[in-house]
Order: structure tokens, then sequence, then C-alpha cells
């Protein structure tokens, strides 16, 4: 109970990043030229991002250096991985997943989310505005958490309450900028960016590696979570409907699961590369095999400094270590990151790689060439 310094345990179950957008129209470019060179790879290089200072309705008024920064993308596409690096550097501090329907800690605002990416925009937002708000002030709840523990009577409690609220007294006190990783945050990202002037980072990952990372954890993805949200559906994913409600009425297999999926999300990630200029969009297979000259490179983009500290962060968490994942283990950071490019190969069928290539396509051409396969 007295070691709150402890580093606060993440509780990410199950999350299926997807993004939205505020406007009717926005879903309206849906063709893909599929005449297109397709070994050319799109470019993602973060040195062409010019990050803008448009101001924003409230909260904040300028993107300075101190704005709030949110890492999102599809899940398991690196998103832990980026946050906890930026999250090393000084003045920094990390935010897990605000909008994750399974965080239990009412201490810290959280599981007010009704729905697995809940989208938020101009005609439902200002519910949740506290919420967001509270979460990116590091406050902390104490009678909320405190009726809990009145009814659970768990030592476990009690230390999470003394761990959370310390770090979160700490982390106000020293004013320092929020790094909030979350990837079911996507669909409110632009909401996001509007109202809290957060400069957002984008990660985009190979379908076969999303697949494998899926399928080694069992993970399925029930689309009533989009199709029961009718301003998401109206908003951004009307096109994608009937694939989605043949999917629940078949009860389609994992492969042609995922590759809905992952096509959703990137359809939706690719719509928001081309509106939005300012925000930085990555792979995580270029951070994977050039990890230090890519953090680099997106440190100054987000007027952060890159100190020694973080470079060993960035070493030891790119370079294996030769411990064994724990098991059970939904996040583990000791990593070799250019092994974990191609850790699907082998472990993918021929059979479900064809049924993968069959659902991504044309998504898949605006991130990857076919090379990429292989």
């Amino acid at each position: 109970m007295r070691n709150p310094i402890e580093r606060m345990e993440s509780q990410y179950t199950l999350g299926v990043p997807w993004r939205a957008s505020g406007s009717a129209s926005y879903m309206k470019n849906e063709s893909f030229n599929k005449n297109q060179d397709r070994n050319t790879i799109p470019t993602l290089s973060v040195e062409e991002v010019d990050i803008s200072t448009e101001s924003t309705p409230r909260a904040v008024k300028s993107r300075e250096s101190s704005s709030p920064i949110l890492v999102t993308g599809a899940h398991r596409s690196g998103t832990t991985w980026v946050g906890r690096i930026l999250a090393s550097a000084k003045g920094m501090a990390y935010i897990h997943e605000p909008f994750n329907c399974h965080w239990s800690r009412p201490g810290v605002r959280g599981a007010w989310c009704e729905n697995w990416f809940k989208y938020l925009c101009e005609e439902n937002g200002e519910e949740y505005f506290e919420y967001i708000e509270s979460a990116l002030r590091f406050h902390y709840v104490l009678q909320a958490e405190l009726r809990v523990i009145r009814q659970t009577k768990s030592f476990r409690d009690v230390k999470s309450l003394a761990r959370q609220c310390f770090l979160l007294i700490l982390n106000r006190k020293r004013q320092l900028r929020a790094v909030v990783k979350d990837p079911v945050a996507l669909m409110s990202s632009e909401w996001l960016e509007r109202h809290f002037g957060m400069q957002i980072v984008v990660m985009i990952r190979h379908p076969a590696g999303f697949a494998y990372s899926l399928k080694k954890r069992g993970w399925r993805f029930n689309f009533r979570e989009l199709l029961d949200q009718e301003l998401l559906m109206r908003d951004m994913l009307e096109p994608f409907r009937d694939r989605m409600e043949l999917a629940l009425r078949s009860k389609a297999d994992l492969m042609t699961e995922v590759g809905l999926l992952w096509s959703i999300l990137n359809h939706v990630v690719s719509e928001y590369r081309k509106n939005h200029p300012g925000w930085i969009f990555i792979r995580h297979e270029d951070f994977a095999t050039n990890p230090l000259p890519e953090f680099k490179k997106l440190f100054a983009k987000l007027g952060m400094p890159i100190g020694v500290k973080t470079e060993r962060v960035i070493d030891s968490l790119t370079r294996s270590s030769g411990k064994q994942r724990p098991a059970g283990a939904t996040h583990w950071l000791e990593r070799d990151s250019r092994a974990l490019t191609t850790d699907w190969v082998g472990k993918l069928t021929k059979r479900e790689i064809s049924q993968l290539r069959n659902e991504v396509e044309p998504v898949y051409y605006e991130f990857y060439d076919d090379t990429a396969w292989k």
C-alpha cells in the first residue's frame, strides 16, 4: 500500500480502433485507383508532415508544444510501444486508453464509453467532454474510487488507489504534457483535435501482422459495436454496412472478420490522411526496422526533445533482451522490433493469407505494395 510509484498496470482487453469524421460528406470519395502502380509504396515519411497552428474552439487555443498527444490507429499496431517511448521523454506523462470500455477505475474517470470505438462529434460530444478533460488534467476522483473500495474491500483496490492517486497528483503538479495512447479513440480523433488541441499520431500496420496478432490472442470483434452507433454509421461507415451485416449473419471466420476490420479502419485512416496534412501517419514496419532515426524525426515534429534517457529506452524496447513474454501478457514492450515485421511469415497458412488479401483490397494499396506480402 505504501509503494505508489509502481508502474500502473495496463488493463487493455479487446480493442479495435476505428475512427471518424464529423462531416456527413466525409466518406464520399470511396473509390480507389485500381490502376495505380502497385509496386510503388505510398510515402509516409515523418519528414513530410507539417504541424499546423490552427485555433481550436475550446480548451486549447493554439497548437503549442504543451498540446496533448494522441497515439492512435488500429489496435495491435504498436500504439503502446510508441506511446511509452514518447512518454519516456522529459516533461511527458502517459495516459492509458481513456476510451477503453473495460478500463474500470472510477478514480480516473474510466469506463464511461458504452461502445468500443465510440464516435464523438458535435452532436454528442458535449456530454463526454468533462470525462476527457478530467483525464487530460490528471484529475483523480477520490470519492468515486472510495465507493468501490467500500464495496469490494479489496487490498488490491486500495493499493491501486494509492498508486494511481500519487502518480496523477505528481503529473498534475509537475504540469506534464499528456501522451494519450488509445487506439479505441480512433473514431473520435477529429473531435479530440478540435476541442483539446491534440496532436495526432496515427499508426498503420501490415494486415498480416495485424491478423497474426489477433489470431494468437483469439480476439474476435462484434461489428454490432459499430452498427449500433447511428451517428458513426451516418457519417463514416455506411459504405461498409452490408459487409458488416453479412459478417454477422454468416458468422464469418477469423480471417474474413479481421480483413474486413482492417479495411474499415485503414480506409478511415486513408481519408484522414487526405483531409489532415498536419497529422502524422507512420507505418509500424518503418519504425520497427529503423527505430532511432524514425523516432528522432517524430520527436522533432512533435516539438519534443529526445534525450539520452529516451534513446536508451528506444534501444531497450527495440532489441530483444532474451526474456520470455509472460503468459497472458497483452503488451510486452521488450522486443526485437525488426523481427516483428515478419513474425506472421510461416504462422499464417496460404489459405489464410489468400482470404486476408481478398478482404483488404483495395485499401491495402494505400499503404503497401505487393512485395510486402513476401
